[in-house]
C-alpha cells in the first residue's frame, strides 16, 4: 500500500529571503505606496479555523454555564415536589449516586409504593416523592464530617418539603446492591451507637416482594420512631397500618430469599428486628399497652448471640425512650394489678436491671444511657412497691430514680434535642412527686416545688402543635402535682390551676381524635370541678361538671356498636374484640354514672342560685344524684370493682345525709346509714384505709344527724367515737383536706351532744376545731367551705350562750 504523503501546512512553508535595500528619504517619499494585496476568500477572519476554535470553545462554556443555571432552576423551582400536607408520613427519595437515569431510585419508589398502597378514597398514610437532588459523600475528607454536612443539607430539604424521612445513598451496579441511608427531620437522640442516618442499609438492587417488604418495614420503623420522637399522635388508620407492618416483619425473617449471602441475610435480619422494635415503641407511646411485652422481647433477646443485634446495643438511648413508654404503660395500671402480676413485673425489673449493669460494665452503654435506663426501672419499681405497701423500699427506689435522671440532665449536651430533654425532666418530676408523698412535710414541700418546676420546664419546652402527645402528658402531670398541693395545703388556687391544666389538655386530644383519652380526662376533670364546687365555686362549678358528663353521654350515642366496631375481624379475634368492646362500654357507663352522681351531689349540696337549701332545684339535683349513684354502684358490682362500688355508695350516703338533714327526714338519714354500711361490707376485703375512713365518716355524719333529730344521745356518742377513730388515719400532709372535714364533722357532733345533754364540757374543743377549720379554709381560698365552718362555729357559740343563761 502506498504511503500517503504528508501535506504541507501554511505554517510549514518558508518564504524566500528578500535582499535588503537601502533607500534615501527622498526616494522613499517619491516612491508610490504599495498596492493592497487582494484578500482571498479562505483568508476571511470568520472562516479561519483558529477563530472558529475560539468561538466554539466560548459557546461550549456559555452553554455549560447556561445548562447549569437551568439545571439549578429546574431542580429548585420547576421540578421540586409539592410539600407534604396532612396526617401522613412524607418520604423524600433523593437521586442516588451511580444512577444517572434514576433506574434504581425508581425501583425503590415502586417497591415502597407497592408496600404502602393508596386507599380507595385516594388518601395514603405514607407517600413517597422523588426529589431531584442527590446527596453525595466525597471520597476525600473524613467520613464523619462528610456525613454531618450531608445530613445538614438533607434536613434542609426535609424542612422545606415538610417531610419526615429522606432516603439517600448510592447504587452499586456491579455488586447488584444498594446502600441506602434513612435521615429523619430531627436528629436522633445522641448515642455512641449506629443510626440509620450514619450507617447504610445494604439491600439487593433486584427487588423481590420480600426485599420490598423488608425495606418498607425499615422505612416504617424509622418513620414511626421519628414520629414518636416528635411527640405526634398516630391516626387510627396509621396505627392499624403499623400494627400490620409489625406483624409482617415478624414472619418476614423466615421468608428472605435463599439467594442472599450470609452477610446480607444477617444485616437484613438485624434491621428488621430493629424496625419491629421501633414500630412497637411508637404504638406503645401512642397508648397500645398490649404490645408492651412484645416490645420488651425485641429489646432483650434471650440468646447471648443476639445481644449484639438488639436495639439496646445498637441504639441504647432510643431503647431507653421505648422503655420509658413501657414503664408508663405499666405504671398507669399498677393499682389495677393483682399481687401475682405485680410480683411478675418486679421480677422482670430485677432481671432487666442486671442486664443494664452488665451492659454498663462491658461498655455497651455509656454513662448517660445507663443512668437513663436504670432511672426508668427504679421509678417503675417504686410504683410497684408503693402499690404493695412497701413504702421504705419505694422511697429508696424513687430516690435512686431521681438521682439517675439528674445525672442524665447534667450530662446531656446543650445541643441535645429539647423534647427528649423535656421528657427526662418529666420523669424526674414524677419521681420527685412520688418521693414527696412518702416524705415528712418539710422535705415533701421542697420535693413538690422541684417536681412542679420540672413539669413547668417540660411543658414550656413543647407546643401542642409540634408535640401533642407530650403536651398532653406534661399537662396531666402538672394537674396531678397541683392537685397534690391543693390537698396538702387546702389550697383552692392550686385546685383551680389543676383544673386549668386539665382543661387545656382536652382540645389537644379532641383535635387529634383521641376520643377515649379525652373521655378519661373529662371524667377526671368532672371530679376536680366537683371538689371546686364544694370548696369555692359552688353551683357554677357543679354545672360545669354536669355539662361535661352530659357531653360525654351524648357522644357515646354516635359510637358504633361492639359488633360494628369489630366488623373487620373474624373468628376468635372477632369474638374477643366484641367481648372487649362490650366490657369497655360497661366501664364507660359506670364512669358516666359516677360523674353524674358527683355533679348532682355538688349542685344539690351548694344549693341553687337563690341560696335556698330546700328549693326544688336543690332537691331535684339531690334526687338525680341518688339515682346516678345507685346505678354506678350496681354497674361497679357487675364489673367486680369493689372499690368503685364502695365509692358510689359513699356518695349516695353523703347525698342522703344532706337531704335528710335539710328535710328533717329520719328515713333518708337511715338510708344514708344503710348505704355506708353496704360500702363497709365490700371494703372489708380490701386494704384501702382512706376509703374506709371516708365511709366511716359518712355513716358517723348520718348517725349524728339522726341522733340530734330524734334526741338520742347514744347515737351521737357512737358517731363521736367513729369520727375520733378516723383522725389517726388522716395524719400527715396528704390528708389535710380530709382531716379538716373530719374535724368539722366532729365539732358538729360535739355541739349537738352538748345541746342535748345540756353540758358545755366539750364546747371549747368544738369551737377550737371550727375556728381552726375556718382559718385553714379561708387562708387557702376555699371561701364556701370557710363559710360552712363559720356557720357551724356560730351555732356552737349560740349553744354555749344558751347554756350559760340557763
Amino acid at each position: 500500500m502506498a504511503t500517503a504523503k504528508k501535506k504541507a501546512t501554511p505554517t510549514a512553508r518558508k518564504r524566500a529571503a528578500k535582499p535588503r535595500r537601502r533607500s534615501t528619504p527622498a526616494a522613499a517619499a517619491a516612491a508610490p505606496p504599495p498596492a493592497a494585496p487582494a484578500r482571498r476568500w479562505y483568508e476571511h477572519p470568520l472562516l479561519s479555523p483558529v477563530v472558529w476554535t475560539v468561538i466554539g470553545g466560548a459557546l461550549t462554556l456559555i452553554w455549560a454555564f447556561g445548562e447549569g443555571l437551568y439545571q439549578e432552576y429546574r431542580d429548585e423551582v420547576m421540578w421540586a415536589p409539592e410539600p407534604f400536607l396532612g396526617d401522613r408520613v412524607g418520604i423524600l427519595l433523593a437521586r442516588l449516586e451511580n444512577d444517572p437515569g434514576n433506574e434504581y431510585a425508581s425501583r425503590v419508589r415502586s417497591a415502597l409504593e407497592h408496600q404502602f398502597p393508596i386507599n380507595a378514597d385516594g388518601s395514603a398514610s405514607v407517600e413517597v416523592n422523588l426529589y431531584p437532588k442527590k446527596l453525595e459523600l466525597p471520597e476525600h475528607g473524613r467520613l464523619s464530617e462528610n456525613i454531618i454536612q450531608a445530613n445538614a443539607q438533607g434536613r434542609e430539604w426535609l424542612k422545606e418539603q415538610k417531610a419526615d424521612l429522606l432516603i439517600w445513598g448510592r447504587a452499586l451496579p456491579t455488586a447488584k446492591m444498594l446502600e441506602l441511608r434513612i435521615l429523619t427531620r430531627e436528629p436522633q437522640v445522641q448515642s455512641r451507637a449506629a443510626q440509620p442516618e450514619l450507617y447504610p442499609i445494604k439491600i439487593p438492587s433486584e427487588f423481590s416482594e420480600q426485599i420490598g417488604s423488608a425495606l418498607a418495614g425499615m422505612v416504617a420503623g424509622a418513620g414511626a420512631s421519628a414520629w414518636s420522637q416528635r411527640g405526634g399522635y398516630l391516626s387510627p388508620g396509621r396505627a392499624q397500618d403499623l400494627y400490620a407492618r409489625m406483624a409482617r416483619l415478624k414472619t418476614l425473617q423466615s421468608e428472605l430469599p435463599d439467594s442472599l449471602d450470609d452477610e446480607t441475610r444477617a444485616e437484613l435480619n438485624k434491621n428488621i428486628k430493629m424496625a419491629r422494635a421501633q414500630i412497637g415503641g411508637a404504638l406503645l407511646a401512642d397508648g397500645n399497652s398490649s404490645l408492651a411485652m412484645q416490645v420488651l422481647t425485641d429489646l432483650f433477646p434471650n440468646q447471648d448471640a443476639e445481644k449484639d443485634q438488639s436495639l439496646l446495643t445498637t441504639q441504647p438511648f432510643l431503647a431507653a425512650e421505648i422503655i420509658a413508654d413501657v414503664v408508663s404503660q405499666f405504671s398507669a395500671v399498677v393499682d389495677q394489678m393483682s399481687p401475682d402480676d405485680a410480683a411478675t413485673i418486679m421480677s422482670l425489673v430485677d432481671q432487666t436491671s442486671r442486664t443494664f449493669d452488665e451492659g454498663y460494665a462491658d461498655g455497651t452503654f455509656g454513662k448517660v444511657e445507663y443512668a437513663y435506663l436504670t432511672g426508668l426501672l427504679a421509678k417503675l419499681a417504686g410504683d410497684i412497691e408503693t402499690f404493695a405497701g412497701q413504702n421504705d423500699e419505694a422511697e429508696k427506689s424513687y430516690a435512686t430514680a431521681s438521682e439517675k435522671f439528674e445525672t442524665v440532665l447534667a450530662e446531656l449536651p446543650a445541643t441535645h434535642d429539647a423534647l427528649s430533654r423535656a421528657r427526662v425532666q418529666s420523669y424526674l418530676g414524677e419521681a420527685q412527686l412520688a418521693l414527696a408523698r412518702l416524705s415528712p412535710r418539710e422535705e415533701a414541700e421542697t420535693l413538690l416545688d422541684a417536681s412542679i418546676a420540672n413539669f413547668t420546664d417540660a411543658l414550656d419546652a413543647v407546643s401542642p402543635e409540634a408535640a401533642p402527645r407530650d403536651a398532653v402528658r406534661f399537662g396531666t402531670l402538672m394537674a396531678t402535682a397541683e392537685l397534690a398541693r391543693a390537698e396538702w395545703d387546702v389550697d383552692a388556687a392550686a385546685l383551680k390551676r389543676s383544673i386549668e391544666h386539665m382543661q387545656a389538655v382536652l382540645p389537644v386530644l379532641e383535635t387529634h381524635g383521641r376520643d377515649d383519652e379525652a373521655d378519661g380526662i373529662s371524667i377526671q376533670l368532672a371530679a376536680l370541678l366537683f371538689s371546686d364546687a364544694v370548696f369555692a365555686s359552688g353551683v357554677s362549678g357543679a354545672e360545669k361538671s354536669l355539662a361535661l358528663v352530659d357531653d360525654l353521654s351524648a357522644s357515646r350515642l354516635d359510637r358504633p356498636a361492639p359488633a360494628a366496631a369489630c366488623a373487620s375481624m373474624a373468628g376468635e379475634d372477632r369474638a374477643n374484640c366484641i367481648q372487649f368492646q362490650e366490657g369497655l362500654a360497661v366501664q364507660e357507663e359506670a364512669a358516666l354514672k359516677r360523674g353524674a352522681c358527683m355533679g348532682h351531689l355538688a349542685a344539690g349540696y351548694r344549693f341553687d342560685p337563690k341560696g335556698d337549701r330546700l328549693s326544688p332545684t336543690a332537691m331535684a339535683h339531690l334526687k338525680q344524684s341518688f339515682e346516678a349513684c345507685e346505678a354506678a354502684a350496681n354497674i361497679m358490682l357487675e364489673l367486680g370493682n369493689l372499690a368503685g362500688f364502695a365509692e358510689a355508695k359513699l356518695y349516695l350516703a353523703n347525698g342522703k345525709r344532706v337531704a335528710g338533714e335539710r328535710n328533717k327526714n329520719a328515713s333518708q338519714l337511715r338510708d344514708a346509714i344503710a348505704a355506708a354500711e353496704a360500702a363497709q361490707e365490700k371494703l372489708a376485703a380490701i386494704d384501702l384505709p382512706d376509703l374506709k375512713a371516708q365511709t366511716e365518716l359518712a355513716k358517723a355524719g348520718a348517725l349524728s344527724e339522726l341522733g340530734a333529730l330524734e334526741g338520742e344521745p347514744d347515737l351521737l356518742r357512737e358517731a363521736k367515737q367513729m369520727q375520733l377513730s378516723t383522725l389517726p388515719v388522716y395524719t400527715g400532709k396528704d390528708f389535710a383536706v380530709q382531716r379538716t372535714y373530719a374535724e368539722v364533722q366532729l365539732a358538729q357532733t360535739l355541739t349537738d351532744l352538748a345541746a342535748l345533754e345540756r353540758t358545755d364540757d366539750e364546747l371549747d374543743e368544738a369551737a377550737d376545731l371550727l375556728a381552726n377549720a375556718q382559718k385553714r379554709y379561708a387562708d387557702g381560698g376555699a371561701t364556701l367551705a370557710a363559710a360552712d365552718a363559720a356557720r357551724e362555729l356560730k351555732k356552737t357559740q349560740e349553744v354555749r350562750a344558751k347554756l350559760a343563761t340557763n
